[in-house]
């Protein structure tokens, strides 16, 4: 019986090779990359990863990857940045404004852009002084790291001097009190010269550490590249947003808000910071809308701040985020207000929710001669909700005409000689028009100080 289920297992094993379709294991081809310093990285093609890495070696390059994944080729890296964007980094530490400086080499994981052919380097977040926990002599801030091993490097050459003399003191002493004693006399000599040694090799430290290898003195291999802020293209996304990052949109109808646009994905260059998982053929929206001061709402209509049809703190908030500003010019507010259960605007007239500084200081240059107080003009902006519009020097626009006086977001207190605005509660609040006094009213103002 044992000897019949073997044989059974043995004929069903012969049939299914017989019958079975063949079935090939193909090594997946990948993108070859190889790379050389001042070369940076050269695309070698499809191949498999063993022929890419003997590709590499045959040509004297180092071995960069082999990727199956664009996003992954070196062009795509976040570690990698043209000069114009390196030029643009800026962080703040500290307290202080910190920018960066392009690296020299062309590195070998780096590559060029794919349209512009430009060089993509390191970027190096340039130096920051650091107070140090613990001074190392008169030093107490140090620019870098290299700067802390030479502050410390010079501290320690006349402590090390003044040690080393204090051991060949006492191994001379040892020496003369040996009184001919080899064993003492020996203990005495090797004392002595391990002390002058050690002075020799600490003086001659850097020149040995230079003939080794140069880059121990210079400490340029610790420095850290930048890494570049990954940008998520998702569903969400605008259309405006997926062109500014190197989409390719159809928008055969229009670029306003509620119109439609057509990704064109074989056309599409993103650009190595942002990842998208979007489709050829998929449809994203457009949010633009044609007046400043306006938001695009999803059913494809633009409204102002006090028109917001459902009014709550997250959608003013949303509001005036979106609507931005705070560029020295166009400044956009949206604030909600609990008594009206609305969002109010702040503007110059009584259509839009924002106002531009250039209009202000126009008037405020206006009355360089005249006895209006240049700040005062914030008093001519007005509140704008669902009712209408009224001054924001009322009840509920105080908090608003607070923040934009105290801040003086258009630099109106210089045009009067003035050096800053101050506010004021409980005082004659004047209403202007084109620069003249329309109305006077008790409430809350700016003034020049």
């Amino acid at each position: 019986m044992r000897c019949f289920r073997r044989n059974i297992v043995i004929f069903a094993i012969i049939l299914f090779s017989a019958f079975a379709p063949n079935v090939s294991f193909a090594v997946q081809s990948c993108e070859c990359f190889c790379g050389k310093d001042t070369e940076g990285a050269v695309d070698k093609g499809a191949m498999t990863q063993d022929k890419c890495q003997s590709a590499c070696s045959k040509d004297l390059k180092r071995y960069i990857g082999c990727f199956i994944d664009s996003a992954q080729y070196p062009s795509q890296s976040d570690r990698c940045w043209t000069k114009a964007e390196c030029a643009a980094w800026s962080d703040e530490i500290n307290g202080e404004k910190v920018t960066a400086d392009w690296g020299d080499v062309f590195p070998a994981d780096c590559a060029k852009t794919k349209t512009t052919q430009q060089e993509m380097h390191y970027c190096y977040a340039n130096d920051v002084p650091y107070d140090l926990n613990i001074s190392i002599g008169s030093v107490t801030k140090v620019q870098n790291f290299p700067e802390y091993i030479n502050a410390v490097y010079t501290w320690l050459l006349p402590a090390a001097a003044l040690i080393a003399v204090v051991m060949m003191m006492i191994g001379g002493l040892q020496y003369v009190l040996a009184r001919g004693k080899s064993k003492y006399v020996d203990a005495a000599k090797t004392r002595i010269t391990n002390a002058i040694t050690g002075m020799v090799i600490l003086l001659s430290i850097f020149v040995i550490l230079n003939l080794i290898d140069s880059q121990l003195t210079v400490f340029e291999s610790l420095k850290t590249p930048l890494i570049k802020e990954v940008v998520v293209l998702d569903s969400t996304s605008s259309c405006e947003q997926l062109e500014d990052y190197g989409y390719k949109i159809d928008h055969p109808n229009g670029t306003e808000c509620g119109d439609k646009g057509t990704i064109d994905l074989e056309n599409s260059v993103l650009k190595n910071n942002a990842i998208g998982s979007w489709k050829d053929g998929e449809e994203c929206d457009y949010y633009s809308c044609p007046l400043d001061g306006f938001a695009c709402l999803s059913d494809g209509t633009c409204v102002a701040c006090g028109e917001i049809p459902t009014p709550s703190s997250e959608t003013c908030s949303w509001f005036e985020e979106l609507r931005g500003g705070r560029d020295g010019k166009l400044f956009t507010f949206c604030r909600y207000d609990a008594t009206s259960n609305s969002c109010m605007g702040v503007t110059a007239t009584t259509e839009a929710s924002s106002f531009y500084c250039p209009t202000m200081q126009t008037y405020s240059d206006a009355s360089k001669n005249k006895t209006t107080p240049a700040c005062d003009y914030y008093g001519t902006l007005r509140l704008v909700t669902k009712a209408g519009s009224e001054p924001i020097g009322s009840v509920r626009g105080k908090d608003i005409l607070k923040e934009i006086c105290t801040e003086d977001y258009c630099g109106l207190a210089g045009f009067n000689g003035g050096t800053k605005c101050v506010y004021n509660e409980g005082a004659d609040v004047k209403t202007y028009l084109f620069g003249l006094v329309t109305s006077t009213s008790q409430g809350y103002f700016c003034h020049t100080f």
